[in-house]
């Protein structure tokens, strides 16, 4: 008899179809399922107590799904609404309805929320400072530093410093200087490591080679000519302050953590209010490799904070050392605000590190660099013509002059000088954005 197996023996596994053709007429194997896409394959069930099995018969599941299209159909008729999650709610039920009103009310509040929250971008190339901006908007606005940071940044301010020296050691050896170093000892121990990077745990031994070595003559040459290479600039604060850092129970201030250098991967979000409105800052690597990465960010943008560093007019990108960074920070700026994503959003750009420019610029004339040679016509060493000139170079890259943009002067680790910028342009953000809720 069908279905039935002999006693104590094994039942045998359905053998596979054949592949189903989508052209099979009639007499052929099934061809593909009417609304759902391919035909599925039939999987064998557990067999049922007994030894026995079902033998043919529609896959599993297909009953339960008609019983319960059949329910859905019968609903309207019988003064049924369907509720969340396919349940069946009766109008009848004051419990249910509650409950369904509750749902669709706390729904509503958190739409009128999210409506509400001032999402900023932040973006620009890669050594522009936009990490320190993010951190200083953290401590400014949101939870400061926890521990767990502060112990994150001892052991990458310690690395900041030994991984700057290996580089100065390498760039004696390319630069052809090695043979004039004194800190000889201090060089072949550095020059030992190869390609390898040095340990957090090498710093305590590696100390007294870096002051040797920070205090030759060859090595002060080679960093006073920093710009020429790819050298963190902020290692000079933490190489005068050694001894504080080699100490077993250091712990870096807030100024240390502002100053360290740790390149961003990916997309790091931060929540911060400020006078009860809620903040998103989101902040995203700059190198060219990371850019890809940027259109996740896009959606529901209220405005973008763009970074571009003042002092890097003269300098090479890290990725590509025959294109200028302040040039692609500008086509990077010209192709992003005018995209289809920001084109009606305020932009607020931020000409950073206007501390390094000062520096720089009475000693590197601006229209020396092949770069700006055409159209600078400032006064070579003058830091304010400096500024003048870089900002019409981004203004006029704008396309749509009918919204705002906010441009700034700023020094990222100044904590002063970014809640003052800060402040000068948020209320102009919260605005423009109960506007386009409005709209």
């Amino acid at each position: 008899k069908k279905g039935k197996e002999k006693q104590g023996e094994q039942p045998r596994p359905h053998p596979s179809p054949a592949p189903v053709r989508a052209d099979a007429g009639p007499g052929g194997p099934p061809g593909p399922s009417r609304g759902r896409g391919a035909a599925h394959r039939w999987a064998p069930r557990e067999p049922p107590a007994g030894g026995e099995r079902r033998q043919g018969g529609p896959p599993d599941g297909a009953c339960e799904e008609r019983e319960a299209r059949a329910v859905r159909e019968r609903a309207p008729r019988e003064g049924r609404g369907v509720g969340a999650m396919g349940l069946c709610i009766s109008v009848d039920d004051p419990d249910a309805q509650r409950m369904n009103n509750t749902i669709e009310r706390e729904g509503l509040q958190q739409f009128q929320a999210d409506q509400l929250k001032v999402k900023l971008l932040l973006l620009g190339a890669g050594e522009s400072g936009k990490s320190t901006i993010f951190k200083q908007l953290k401590l400014l606005y949101g939870e400061g530093f926890s521990e767990q940071d502060v112990q994150r940044y001892s052991k990458y301010i310690r690395l900041n410093v030994m991984e700057t020296m290996q580089d100065l050691v390498e760039l004696t050896v390319s630069e052809n200087q090695w043979q004039y170093l004194q800190a000889v000892d201090a060089f072949n121990v550095f020059r030992q490591y190869g390609d390898a990077k040095p340990h957090e745990d090498d710093f305590s031994y590696l100390v007294e080679h870096i002051r040797a070595l920070w205090a030759d003559p060859v090595i002060q040459e080679l960093w006073g000519r920093r710009s020429e290479f790819q050298l963190i600039n902020t290692a000079e604060y933490f190489l005068g302050r050694l001894d504080e850092i080699a100490d077993g129970g250091y712990r870096p201030t807030q100024e240390d953590i502002l100053r360290a250098r740790v390149r961003t991967t990916g997309i790091v979000e931060q929540h911060f209010a400020v006078e009860g409105n809620e903040f998103v800052l989101l902040d995203v690597g700059g190198q060219k490799n990371e850019r890809r990465k940027w259109v996740h960010c896009f959606a529901d943008v209220t405005a973008v904070i763009f970074v571009a560093a003042l002092s890097e007019y003269d300098q090479a990108m890290f990725e590509e050392e025959t294109t200028n960074r302040m040039v692609d920070a500008l086509e990077l700026f010209r192709e992003q605000i005018n995209s289809q994503w920001f084109e009606s959003k305020d932009i607020i750009l931020f000409l950073n590190k206007r501390d390094l420019f000062e520096e720089k610029v009475v000693k590197v004339s601006i229209p020396d660099m092949p770069e700006w040679q055409e159209d600078y016509d400032g006064q070579p060493y003058d830091y304010n013509d400096g500024v003048r000139y870089f900002v019409s170079k981004f203004m006029r890259l704008n396309e749509n002059t009918e919204r705002k943009v906010f441009t700034q002067v700023t020094c990222a680790t100044d904590t002063g000088n970014i809640r003052f910028v800060f402040n000068a342009c948020k209320q102009s953000v919260l605005d423009d954005n109960l506007k386009q809720i409005l709209e």
